[in-house]
């Protein structure tokens, strides 16, 4: 049996080593701040778009209510008494005096009483209340 001696490993191949370690655990720390970074960006933007979300839910829910609203005034409008109706413009005459503008005129301050109670609670802005 023949002994096989290795042969001593020379300089150059021994710089060559320890640069690829060095080279190695320095990519390894650029790795993790690589991935620190790239899960530091991800939380951002999962974050800003929880915000943004949460924004347009809130604003769809006020143009729903603000719709609600509308079609509320709507058929008050609708119910409202044709010769009281035309009395709006003439300021010197009132109309005659009905149930059925009775029971319009406090469905429409049923109806202000409610935009001003949201609007003071802050669950609409102030451009929902300029009719």
């Amino acid at each position: 049996m023949e002994v096989v001696k290795k042969k001593p490993l020379a300089k150059r191949e021994l710089d060559h080593a320890a640069n690829d370690a060095f080279f190695l655990v320095n990519m390894n720390q650029h790795i993790e701040l690589a991935l620190k970074c790239v899960t530091a960006a991800g939380a951002i933007g999962t974050f800003l778009t929880l915000v943004f979300t949460i924004r347009n839910v809130r604003r769809q829910i006020n143009v729903d209510i603000l719709m609600k609203y509308t079609e509320r005034y709507e058929h008050i409008l609708d119910k409202f008494p044709q010769d009281a109706l035309f009395g709006r413009f003439d300021s010197k005459t009132l109309p005659p005096q009905s149930k059925q503008l009775t029971l319009c005129l406090l469905k429409y301050l049923n109806l202000c009483s409610e935009e001003y109670y949201l609007w003071k609670r802050r669950f609409c802005n102030d451009n929902r209340r300029a009719r």
